[in-house]
């Protein structure tokens, strides 16, 4: 438990600083654009992740499954090799269907975003679709402390482009493309520690990438669900009301997000340790770490609520006060995301593709039917209240993961014991 826990401190610090950078970022591209300069590059970069999200197709949490069930089994090298293949042709795909879009709608589909911004951001998903799958095997071999490094040097890279952006007057453009390689150096970090993890030959192997897709086809409703539940909300905003509202809700989620710190590392730490115990033997630990973690948040949620109205003001300027209200009710979610985070090692560990999928499936499409009814005629207060009542339904479902877990560990223990009484 004790090395549990230092290991969440390890990574609760690299993410604090992603904390203070991602702070010092939003700060600048607030300051220096003003709330429709950021709602601009936020809808463009969403845009992006977008298409990551949707053409990563959760390869990344499949092979962090199949390294859990494939325990002291030669497996990194077939599947980093596969897992390259896949992220250049996905990435390629993505590229083709965003650029039909774009020439079938004249570019309206996109919104106000102008065409150099757009194309900016979009050199940014092969390096988004490799973050999403060399994170997950770098946690799976163990590799936390690297992967931590990686992070820390890209956000500091990022700090450090971001500055330059500004001193050369780049605008949006030059904004979305300081994040971008920021993104890219990150993504080059993982693959280069892989490289160098692995003593097996890294190459693809046909029945690995049938079964990376074949997990991936059960488990990636997942993350098109959570995509439509934590991000559409933002470019239906951007849609219907323009940069300006989209910036103020923006930073408000923005803000939110980097109050996730402590959540994340906690569950980048739970996959590690989850791929090398297993889900029944992890959650004797997790149920202690999940309990103090939902308790911290919540008194930080409310610490961060008595303090927006002077700190929002005076670190983003009086331009972004519209800002204080939605970030103030978004904290509303905390407890679900929260939940939602720190669940997902057992959901994947498990093995429970199919479950998840249509649970988060659920909850997205319910969340998107909520924006696009609300967004239209309360424009950003429809977007919060859908977001308040996704996570709500997020809390019951993880809590009747809670529920099977501690069974599952309850009944495991009690068979332990009866063995060792045979003896």
């Amino acid at each position: 438990m004790r090395d549990l826990w230092l290991k969440i401190i390890a990574t609760g610090g690299t993410r604090l600083f992603t904390l203070l950078s991602g702070l010092v970022i939003l700060t600048v591209i607030a300051r220096w654009l003003g709330p429709a300069g950021r709602g601009a590059v936020g809808a463009a970069i969403g845009w992006a992740t977008l298409f990551s999200t949707f053409g990563g197709l959760s390869l990344g949490q499949v092979a962090i499954y199949q390294a859990t069930a494939q325990r002291g089994q030669a497996w990194l090298g077939k599947t980093l090799g596969s897992l390259l293949v896949l992220a250049g042709a996905l990435s390629g795909l993505g590229w083709l269907v965003a650029a039909i879009l774009y020439a079938a709608t004249g570019g309206a589909v996109y919104g106000e975003i102008a065409a150099l911004p757009l194309l900016i951001a979009f050199l940014n998903v092969p390096a988004l679709i490799w973050d999403q799958y060399g994170s997950q095997l770098l946690l799976a071999v163990r590799q936390v402390g690297t992967y931590n490094r990686a992070q820390l040097v890209g956000r500091a890279a990022g700090l450090a482009l971001i500055g330059v952006a500004a001193a050369l007057g780049g605008g949006v453009p030059g904004m979305i493309a300081a994040l971008v390689l920021a993104q890219w150096l990150i993504s080059v970090q993982e693959l280069r520690a892989l490289l160098r993890v692995g003593d097996q030959p890294v190459r693809s192997d046909r029945a690995t990438v049938a079964a990376l897709l074949k997990g991936g086809m059960l488990l990636h409703l997942n993350a098109i669900g959570a995509f439509l539940f934590t991000s559409t909300d933002v470019l239906i905003i951007n849609y219907y009301h323009g940069p300006g509202p989209t910036g103020y809700y923006q930073v408000a989620v923005d803000l939110l997000a980097a109050l996730m710190v402590v959540p994340q590392a906690a569950a980048t730490v739970l996959y590690s340790q989850g791929a090398e115990l297993g889900p029944d033997a992890l959650w004797g630990a997790q149920r202690k770490v999940l309990a103090l973690v939902i308790a911290g948040m919540l008194a930080i949620a409310s610490v961060a609520a008595l303090c927006a109205p002077w700190v929002v003001p005076l670190v983003l300027g009086p331009s972004f006060n519209p800002s204080v209200g939605i970030f103030q009710l978004l904290l509303l979610t905390l407890a679900g995301s929260t939940l939602s985070t720190m669940m997902a090692p057992q959901w994947i560990g498990r093995g429970l593709f199919v479950q998840t999928s249509a649970l988060t499936l659920a909850v997205g499409l319910a969340n998107l039917a909520a924006n696009l009814a609300l967004v239209p005629r309360y424009g950003v207060s429809g977007a919060i209240w859908a977001t308040v009542g996704s996570y709500g339904i997020a809390i019951i479902t993880n809590g009747w993961m809670i529920v099977r877990c501690e069974l599952a560990w309850r009944c495991q223990g009690q068979s332990l014991n009866e063995n060792r009484g045979l003896w």
